[in-house]
């Protein structure tokens, strides 16, 4: 089995996408989890971009995007309500399956974003699914013994119930708190990144942050 590496950036663009598309030039993306852009963001990256965009809103949703050769194929149900989006990335005979995620709040992010995993678990778990995206959570809330009743308690509770259950575990760790971050990568312990770097860190113009990690991946014989 022969190994190839991907690289995988999410990133809450925080709107505003045609001014920022250029951000992504610099980390040379194969795929991207992309929060907060508008309906038109394939087009605006060019080239053969491939993608799945769904939202509410034509200015506001997530998208799964697709570079440098790499196809993403919608698989799966996308759980819309909460901005779940279920994918395959294929190029060649490589594949990746992955689930896209924008948390939104109904009371809170974290009971709809147990319901989007409940919905969503076989597809998961028989794929090995990544899960990339803003999951709404904050480093500064992370350290905290009891859960706080804000959004910042989600990642708490995911990695305490739902993620730990079936095996998934965070591939990045939010470490700037003079923002607030909010978006993560996580999948098994298989995922193995070899680099995991900060998008847009020292950026200020662009304070919504995000990851980019590099792992292998195995190629079918």
């Amino acid at each position: 089995m022969a190994n190839e590496s991907v690289r995988l950036v999410a990133w809450n663009c925080a709107g505003g996408f045609h001014r920022k598309s250029k951000v992504l030039d610099a980390h040379a993306p194969d795929i991207v989890v992309l929060s907060e852009a508008s309906k038109d963001c394939v087009s605006l990256i060019g080239g053969e971009a491939s993608g799945a965009w769904i939202g509410s809103h034509p200015g506001y949703g997530l998208a799964v995007l697709g570079m440098n050769g790499w196809k993403i194929e919608t698989i799966e149900t996308a759980v819309e309500e909460s901005l779940f989006l279920p994918v395959r990335a294929v190029r060649g005979s490589e594949q990746l399956y992955l689930v896209g995620l924008c948390a939104k709040k109904d009371g809170d992010y974290v009971a709809p974003t147990l319901r989007a995993l409940t919905r969503l678990s076989a597809f998961i778990s028989e794929k090995g699914a990544i899960l990339a995206g803003d999951f709404n959570q904050s480093v500064k809330f992370d350290a905290r013994e009891v859960l706080p009743d804000i959004s910042g308690g989600c990642w708490m509770s995911l990695k305490a119930s739902a993620l730990s259950a079936r095996g998934i575990i965070p591939a990045t760790r939010n470490s700037v708190r003079r923002h607030r971050p909010a978006t993560s990568i996580a999948g098994n312990k298989d995922m193995a990144p070899t680099s995991i770097t900060h998008l847009c860190r020292e950026d200020s113009r662009f304070r919504q942050q995000g990851w980019v990690l590099t792992m292998p991946l195995s190629r079918p014989d």
